[in-house]
């Protein structure tokens, strides 16, 4: 059987517009307003910068975002620019720089080391408990009383 790994890969602004549209997908994902800065931390952390209005006006928040928080917006993005994923392909996510890659590996019966491709097993069910919007919002609200 054929065996396949793909890698797509998206720079810092390709990686901004996936995040958007999945942002109107999930509104839940991450709290409305303008992204401003998508940049990478130490850890391989994804840090989004939002301005996000509050109740005495707008301010800036950042969330942190994983490998697998950029999973779903990702594979969102492929779908929305036609770019053809296997159904039954194992994706997982991977950030360097300010760019991001999705790898897709199809019918793989043999394990490959980190450096290779990054194909740790994702559960997507998770992606939308772990919502780091949820945290950010309670807090802009604590702060503004």
């Amino acid at each position: 059987m054929v065996q396949e790994i793909r890698q797509i890969m998206l720079t810092g602004d390709e990686l901004i517009l996936a995040i958007e549209a999945y942002r109107r997908v999930v509104p839940g994902f991450l709290p409305p307003g303008k992204i401003t800065r998508c940049a990478l931390t130490e850890g391989s952390v994804l840090a989004v910068s939002i301005e996000t209005p509050c109740n005495d006006g707008v301010k800036t928040v950042t969330f942190l975002l994983k490998n697998f928080d950029i999973l779903e917006p990702l594979i969102r993005f492929c779908i929305e620019n036609n770019i053809p994923l296997p159904k039954d392909g194992r994706k997982t996510a991977d950030i360097k720089g300010n760019a991001a890659s999705l790898w897709v590996a199809l019918n793989l019966s043999i394990e490959l080391p980190a450096w290779v491709a990054p194909m740790q097993l994702v559960h997507l069910e998770s992606l939308v408990d772990l919502s780091p919007a949820d945290i950010v919002l309670e807090e802009c609200n604590a702060r503004s009383r």
